[in-house]
């Protein structure tokens, strides 16, 4: 039997209540004033729950492939309408699948998320590597889906698991210590299957003290290992140790953000309207409403691009208002506040999932569960102006302006784009762009050339 509307129908009112169940648990995280009975069994069982749901997709996205493959194995055997219409209907099944994975990584995140907050340089580790893609349901997914629902801590360390997330990327599970709240172990497992009721582990563990002691990354040979393993535990080891660092200036700031904005502004939106706010002079949110269905509508039947198309011109003049009219770098950027399956890598170095920003539970859930989507448009030339005016050269594709500051010294911002993805898709505010670049003149590299790459760090 094919995989048919009902059984995606089936699949996903359990992934719904798999959510639901994942939903309240995070929201107890952020509260912390006080955590009703069964807390702490409940926090343990998010993961099995979440890695369970993802698996259960994935395995039903593998059955998705074989029946398409089947039928372009005997297409000639079929109507050609008919076979066009099915092959489209199974792609927007695997499509609406990988949007309800995407969905459950993000609340992975935010979950893993709390227990990497005290090894912020541990996580920005992780993130500096690609983006892991994975749709599968194969035998070392099913073994990682055993491991964590079978050791879900070993001793006076809780199991965290890299499969339900988007951000934990060196390993297959990290290890918390529960008394020093540290990662301090980082583990890799390799499944065997023994017979068709029983499969093997093989857990490899790298100590994070003992690696940090002995073996600095610089020591590292160019080239890797070519099997494969031996290439992932090399990678393991070389992520968990010391790094060289290059002069850095160490700032506190307050980011204010965008984050009550946004909760006015999904507040004030109507269901099945449009709501735009303008917040600086170069970047607006616009909130878009549905009311509330199941995730099987959410993900099938919402046209979000007919409700944005509907509002076209709202929208065209709303970005026309961000234009800056003396220059010739007008740029407009579109982001978002989470990822979809299909966006590019929003989890950068430097910041914290949507979750824990300042942002209400109730605006929180509604854009986690796609009852809300807020799109940021920005046009950056705005705020480069603004940081040339304080005697710095900008390096970045939206700017074509090489004049000289008329200081003698060469100061310039490396890699400044950086910095659109925190304003775009993580609330930070323009004016904090420029704190974080004033901070540097009361130090002593400001009396000298410098090239500065800022990276500011998000945190709870």
């Amino acid at each position: 039997m094919g995989i048919t509307t009902k059984v995606i129908k089936t699949e996903f009112a359990k992934a719904e209540e798999s959510f639901e169940f994942c939903w309240v648990v995070l929201a107890e995280m952020k509260v912390r004033s006080q955590f009703s009975e069964g807390f702490a069994a409940r926090l343990l069982e998010f993961q099995s729950q979440l890695a369970t749901t993802i698996y259960r997709l994935q395995s039903v996205r593998d059955k998705i492939i074989l029946e398409e493959k089947e039928y372009v194995r005997n297409k000639n055997a079929y109507n050609f309408e008919w076979f066009k219409a099915k092959m489209k209907l199974l792609s927007n099944f695997k499509s609406g699948i990988d949007n309800v994975v995407s969905l459950a990584k993000n609340l992975g995140d935010a979950y893993i998320h709390f227990f990497y907050r005290n090894d912020i340089e541990l996580l920005n580790e992780h993130l500096s590597h690609q983006k892991i893609i994975n749709h599968t349901a194969s035998l070392g997914e099913l073994g990682e889906l055993e491991f964590i629902r079978n050791f879900k801590n070993m001793g006076t360390k809780m199991t965290i698991f890299h499969g339900i997330t988007n951000i934990l990327r060196y390993g297959d599970f990290s290890f918390f210590d529960l008394k020093t709240r540290r990662i301090v172990e980082i583990g890799e497992l390799k499944t065997k299957k023994i017979d068709d009721q029983r499969i093997e582990f093989k857990l490899t563990l790298f100590d994070k003290k003992k690696i940090e002691e002995i073996q600095p990354a610089k020591n590292f040979p160019s080239e890797l290992p070519k099997d494969k393993r031996e290439r992932q535990l090399a990678n393991i080891t070389k992520f968990l140790s010391p790094k060289d660092k290059s002069p850095t200036i160490d700032k506190s700031l307050i980011n204010e953000s965008y984050s009550e904005q946004v909760n006015k502004l999904v507040k004030f939106c109507k269901i099945n309207g449009i709501h735009i706010d303008q917040v600086s002079p170069g970047l607006n949110f616009t909130c878009i409403k549905f009311k509330k269905a199941s995730l099987f509508s959410r993900t099938f039947l919402r046209d979000y691009e007919k409700q944005m198309n509907m509002d076209g011109e709202t929208l065209r003049a709303a970005a026309i208002k961000l234009m800056k009219p003396s220059t010739k770098d007008n740029s407009i950027i579109v982001g978002g506040l989470l990822q979809s399956a299909h966006d590019e890598d929003h989890s950068i170095r430097g910041t914290i999932p949507v979750f824990w920003m300042p942002l209400s539970l109730e605006v929180l859930k509604s854009i986690y569960f796609k009852d809300v989507h807020v799109v940021s448009t920005f046009n950056p030339i705005h705020v480069i102006h603004d940081v040339e005016q304080l005697g710095f050269k900008v390096e970045s594709k939206y700017n074509s302006n090489d004049q000289d500051s008329g200081d003698k010294k060469l100061r310039v911002i490396q890699n400044f784009d950086l910095f659109i993805s925190y304003i775009t898709s993580h609330l930070m505010t323009e004016a904090f762009v420029l704190d974080t670049i004033r901070a540097t003149q009361d130090t002593e590299f400001y009396s000298k050339d410098m090239r500065i790459a800022v990276r500011p760090q998000q945190r709870m």
